[in-house]
């Protein structure tokens, strides 16, 4: 399929975190340290997959799925899931819709969930 690309391999993950108090709370590998961790860093598997589709003459999909398990825990795998939507309903109107789903244990022990519906106008000079 040429809407389907996908790739597999080692990769290599940092977490950066400013804010002491969370950084306190989520980033540190042993809880008995008393040193917080600002930055972590991972080796891991990581897989990426796009999808893009015209769905018909005005509205394309498009989604991308990035999996991410550090060779320590290769049972926790790390979720980011783009999705977009985008329909052009006019000369000068575009309207989209944007769906994201994050699970980073590193992070919160909970999944997020981001959604954006956004209209613009567009105006081409040349």
């Amino acid at each position: 399929m040429k809407n389907l690309k996908t790739r597999l391999g080692l990769a290599f993950k940092q977490t950066m975190v400013t804010d002491e108090v969370f950084a306190a709370r989520y980033s540190t590998d042993d809880v008995a340290t008393e040193k917080i961790e600002k930055i972590r860093s991972e080796v891991g598997m990581e897989s990426v997959t796009d999808f893009s589709r015209k769905v018909s003459e005005n509205i394309v999909y498009t989604t991308k799925l990035s999996l991410f398990s550090t060779l320590n825990a290769l049972n926790e795998t790390d979720v980011r899931w783009d999705n977009l939507l985008a329909a052009k309903v006019s000369k000068y109107v575009t309207v989209s819709f944007n769906l994201k789903v994050f699970y980073d244990r590193d992070i919160a022990l909970k999944r997020e969930i981001q959604q954006v519906l956004a209209a613009g106008l567009s105006y081409t000079f040349l």
